[in-house]
């Protein structure tokens, strides 16, 4: 008999399984595809009909989520339209289920896309109590992990690129493929210090659409629906990357695929086009490896910007474009939190200064000599 206080491997756990389209009731499928289908000139289409498809499989899986929770708890009524299944006692019960496995940035984003999918799905329903238990999680929402802790400078997260393209290069290394791989994380490494673009954007970067070759120099090239802020992306990488590049797509990569063809930039040790989580997994381990501490490719956005801060204040202007992003704001914050440190980086050198100061004119007691 099992244990009913065993601790189920998350990936294994019923109550946490997204419900798949084809698995959904007939009126929600219904609903949902009404949502995002698509319109002509004269009619227009749903309401989702503009959302990329990372914003439509997010919230999808979101309702998903919710359609999970009313089976497990005898309250998925197949005949039932999908805006009456909500009430809010099943809300709280839902949120409770949520608190119990999900961490609150999680557990903000899934009520928050729960609440867009009823829009878009039940257009003509209010959902008064929903919109503020979407406020309040939103207000109460804060990160479990410091991220402060997972910010490198972006120096030193570009010297790492570089050092494992030259340990690749010299190193004795069992099997090519990993030596592919190797070059292959280094390079990655490099080209998201110089413009840390999303992950997924990285993942799904293909030759000669994404990474275009012009003159001494490559761009990274993006349309408007593959950015968050539905803005086109282009811009140059450094020329002094160029034989990098150059080095992996003629050498490394053909290695990597080991005789198949694919225009994906980024090829798995398996012969395969890279996820973003392969991508993610592969970054992380070489910078926990390095640091003691893992930077996923998201932080290099952090990296930069307060980099940008500590180092040249003056040009913080400049981090919006560099992001891609619309909001200045979020550079401000990063501007904000470089300032502090640089703060009390001086406020230490004073301190040090005046110890050295008191034991040079014999002082026993610091202390006596003031707030320092």
């Amino acid at each position: 008999m099992s244990d009913p206080n065993r601790i189920l491997d998350p990936k294994k756990d019923p109550r946490r399984r997204c419900l798949k389209l084809p698995q959904w009731p007939d009126a929600d499928r219904s609903a949902w595809q009404a949502a995002v289908a698509e319109g002509d000139l004269l009619e227009g289409g749903g309401l989702a009909a503009r959302w990329r498809e990372t914003t439509r499989k997010t919230v999808q899986d979101a309702y998903g989520r919710w359609l999970t929770f009313l089976e497990l708890n005898g309250g998925l009524d197949p005949t039932a339209w999908p805006a009456d299944r909500l009430s809010p006692e099943r809300l709280r019960a839902f949120i409770a289920e949520l608190q119990q496995s999900v961490a609150p940035i999680t557990l903000r984003n899934r009520i928050t896309n729960l609440a867009e999918a009823l829009r878009v799905m039940a257009p003509d329903a209010d959902f008064p109590y929903l919109r503020r238990a979407r406020a309040r999680l939103k207000a109460r929402a804060r990160p479990v992990r410091n991220k402060r802790l997972q910010i490198v400078p972006i120096r030193d997260l570009f010297l790492l690129g570089l050092k494992l393209t030259r340990r690749a290069e010299q190193a004795d290394i069992a099997r090519e493929v990993w030596r592919a791989a190797l070059y292959r994380d280094g390079l990655m490494i490099m080209i998201l210090a110089c413009r840390p673009i999303r992950r997924r954007t990285l993942a799904a970067m293909r030759l000669g659409k994404h990474l275009v070759e012009r003159g001494d120099a490559y761009l990274i090239v993006l349309d408007e629906s593959e950015t968050k802020n539905h803005r086109c992306y282009e811009q140059p990488l450094d020329a002094a990357l160029t034989e990098f590049i150059d080095r992996y797509l003629d050498h490394y990569r053909p290695r990597l695929l080991a005789g198949s063809e694919d225009d994906h930039v980024w090829i798995s040790w398996r012969g395969r086009p890279m996820s973003d989580f392969v991508v993610y997994a592969s970054i992380v381990a070489r910078t926990k490896a390095a640091f003691g501490v893992a930077v996923p490719p998201h932080r290099f956005r952090d990296s930069a910007v307060t980099s940008m801060g500590e180092e040249n204040p003056e040009l913080v202007w400049l981090a919006p474009a560099l992001l891609h992003h619309n909001d200045r704001r979020v550079a401000e914050k990063h501007y904000n939190q470089a300032r502090d440190a640089n703060a009390v980086r001086i406020w230490q050198r004073h301190v040090r200064a005046q110890r050295k100061t008191a034991m040079r004119r014999g002082v026993s007691d610091v202390s006596a000599l003031g707030p320092i």
